[in-house]
């Protein structure tokens, strides 16, 4: 076991033994979102029974375990002024566990440049998001996040959004013998609002970028700069940002390939309704 951060003015020597608290196997985002179904296969071998069996900690639980704590020191090392170490340690938490949202959004804040820092924390940002936002761009805004999603595909079906707070998703397969069906299992399309626009892009940079890290490319959107990405096995991905919202999908493939899939992926992208 490691030792907690350090505040004091060794702190950053003793960083490298909290950052080693991220080793572990990358989760990525959409696996969960998906659900098993949709992106894994039955198990090949069956699990102990009876009596004498006792339950096996599996990765997911490990890498989860691991980002809870580097997530809780990065806390802290933002706490004490230590910026740096905190966007490290958080980085970590992304990469052990990219469904921590907690780790997604202190490192959004960090690298956006809204933390505080000392004793405020990253409360700091949240109870100053009130007021009028530095760099929030001149598109509009939206009552309903839900209406920036897309509302008809062609050759697809889509399922009811859900939407939760400042984020809203959306399900959509393709329709029964539709080309795309040969290639896609489903697509999931998400919008968040990030209050600024410096913060939307650090939202691309910062999950879109690591969580589907091969194969990359700079894209344009409707307009804008983004990204294509995908996981190197099933997954594909695009995000950009606009004004204050950032806007992804990520579409599950059959192929071997997914990296084949950024045209459609693309195409797929401009199904959002921006505002």
């Amino acid at each position: 076991m490691g030792e907690g951060p350090d505040t004091s003015a060794t702190g950053h020597t003793n960083r490298t033994r909290m950052i080693a608290w991220g080793a572990g196997t990358i989760i990525v985002l959409a696996l969960v979102m998906f659900g098993a179904s949709a992106l894994s296969s039955p198990s090949d071998h069956d699990e102990p029974s009876g009596p004498g069996s006792a339950p096996q900690a599996s990765s997911a639980d490990t890498s989860s375990t691991a980002s809870v704590l580097l997530y809780e020191r990065a806390l802290i090392a933002e706490k004490s002024g230590d910026t740096s170490a905190a966007i490290d340690l958080a980085e970590e938490a992304v990469d052990a566990d990219p469904a921590n949202d907690k780790a997604v959004q202190l490192l959004v804040t960090l690298k956006s440049g809204d933390s505080a820092g000392g004793s405020t924390g990253s409360s700091a940002g949240a109870s100053g998001s009130s007021a009028t936002p530095t760099g929030t761009s001149t598109v509009a805004r939206v009552k309903n996040i839900g209406t920036l999603l897309p509302a008809k595909i062609a050759q697809y079906s889509l399922d009811a959004p859900t939407i939760v707070g400042k984020d809203a998703v959306v399900s959509a397969d393709p329709a029964s013998g539709a080309p795309d069906g040969r290639s896609i299992t489903r697509v999931l399309f998400s919008v968040h609002d990030r209050g600024t626009e410096k913060a939307a892009k650090a939202f691309v940079d910062t999950v879109n970028k690591r969580v589907y890290s091969k194969d990359r490319a700079a894209v344009t959107v409707l307009g804008a700069p983004g990204y294509f990405g995908t996981d190197g096995t099933r997954l594909a991905a695009v995000a950009f940002a606009r004004g204050p919202y950032a806007f992804e999908i990520v579409l599950t493939t059959l192929t071997e390939r997914p990296a084949q899939m950024r045209s459609t992926a693309l195409k797929l992208a401009e199904s959002f309704r921006i505002p």
